[in-house]
């Protein structure tokens, strides 16, 4: 029997492949929020779209180091706590990221959330394969149909936070307590497939 736990009596269970699919809309709607305010974020730094564009490469440097080594990590502290820990980060190091003065510090304040990007990718894309052979049902691409979905959501809730005058900062803030409650209900039940 599974551990009795505030997170999991607060989350709702859900059918095998929905809890994917919520892993994936959670997923994308992390790190989509920060790409319709880049351009407030440029302004704010000062530079130019050359500048800012290569800062944003630290997003891929961390995505890749971490997809080629995270395996063994994410073993060892097992598939539940890494996605949940570190899709609640995600959100967390883009609103730190948003307060860079600089677009070196922008570059090395992305790293983490590449890496994490990369940890998260390698644990729902698993989990959604090993459901698909658990079940004999073939998911993959509605799931990554749920990604495309969190990551419009996200870019909406972007744009309307810079209609409204929000700030990037505030409004990339706001976003890790709406991560958090998103993966209470929909995710604190969750356990990585056999």
């Amino acid at each position: 029997m599974l551990e009795s736990t505030p997170l999991r009596r607060l989350g709702v269970e859900l059918p095998l492949a929905w809890r994917v699919y919520a892993a994936f809309f959670l997923y994308a709607f992390a790190m989509g929020g920060i790409f319709p305010r880049l351009p407030e974020i440029q302004r704010g730094l000062g530079v130019a779209e050359g500048a800012v564009g290569r800062a944003l490469i630290g997003t891929a440097c961390g995505t890749m180091v971490s997809l080629t080594f995270a395996g063994p990590f994410l073993e060892r502290i097992g598939h539940r706590r890494a996605l949940l820990g570190l899709t609640a980060l995600l959100p967390a190091f883009y609103a730190v990221a948003s307060h860079a003065s600089g677009p070196a510090m922008l570059f090395a304040l992305l790293v983490p959330a590449g890496l994490a990007i990369g940890a998260i990718e390698i644990v729902v894309n698993l989990e959604a394969d090993r459901v698909e052979h658990q079940t004999g049902v073939r998911f993959m691409n509605r799931a990554h149909a749920f990604w495309s979905v969190g990551f419009f959501v996200a870019g909406i809730v972007g744009a309307v936070m810079s209609q409204l005058g929000v700030s990037p900062q505030v409004h990339l803030a706001l976003v890790v307590p709406v991560e958090l409650a998103g993966l209470a209900l929909l995710l604190g039940r969750f356990d990585a497939a056999p």
